[in-house]
């Protein structure tokens, strides 16, 4: 790509799937919502001001308490962030997604400066990649629920599904599977399956920063209210 070629636009498709999960934790988790935009606004509005009153450099704006306390809200907000980037007036968004984004395979690489410092290039490309890892990270759900009836009646821990290959597949994605994973928790109706989705939430988030799992020991509520309207770090 030419520095002055037009810059593409992310696929319909993405858009699409990237505000669908949005709105879906909208209408699960309205308090969190609520809670980013609030920080959101606060953070955006501080932009201009100070020593930034003239600056358009994102990575300078990208900086001090209001910017601190979004990033305090950690991954259980990146598709909140991506759904920002659908939209041509958020780029500054790309610094808060970089922030809290942990895997490096679903961000611009620096090296390629023409995509990485052309901000609307990267939001895109950012969309764009995220669609495919929702994708991924659906179809991984989908076969996990199926797999996980076989430990229905088991009074069983992780470790008895450790080499399960579908439950494996989904802790793979890490924290990107934070949000797809509460909400299937949170419309869950099978008792049984209640202390499995624990297990992979716990997985995912605790055992990746400490190599401590609770293993399915704690509640739904807990979980919950972590999720909703705790920031990232004040995990169960």
């Amino acid at each position: 790509m030419n520095p002055f070629d037009n810059i593409p636009l992310a696929s319909s498709e993405a858009v699409a799937s990237v505000v669908n999960l949005s709105t879906r934790i909208n209408v699960a988790y309205p308090a969190l919502v609520q809670d980013f935009e609030t920080k959101y606004v606060d953070c955006k509005n501080s932009w201009f001001a100070g020593a930034n009153k003239f600056s358009s450099n994102s990575a300078s704006l990208a900086s001090g308490p209001h910017f601190a306390r979004l990033v305090a809200l950690g991954p259980k907000v990146t598709p909140l962030v991506v759904s920002k980037l659908t939209l041509h007036d958020e780029l500054f968004a790309i610094e808060l997604y970089n922030k809290i984004e942990r895997n490096p395979r679903y961000k611009a690489d620096p090296r390629d400066l023409l995509e990485y410092n052309t901000l609307q290039r990267q939001a895109n490309l950012i969309v764009d990649m995220i669609y495919e890892r929702y994708n991924s990270i659906n179809e991984a759900v989908k076969t996990w629920k199926n797999s996980m009836q076989k430990y229905y009646n088991l009074d069983s821990d992780e470790k008895d599904f450790a080499n399960d290959e579908a439950y494996n597949n989904l802790i793979e994605f890490g924290k990107g599977a934070i949000a797809h994973v509460m909400l299937e928790w949170k419309t869950n109706t099978n008792e049984q399956a209640n202390r499995l989705w624990e297990v992979v939430i716990d997985k995912i988030v605790n055992s990746e920063d400490t190599g401590v799992s609770n293993s399915g020991s704690l509640s739904w509520e807990k979980w919950s209210d972590w999720y909703g309207n705790k920031d990232y770090e004040n995990t169960p």
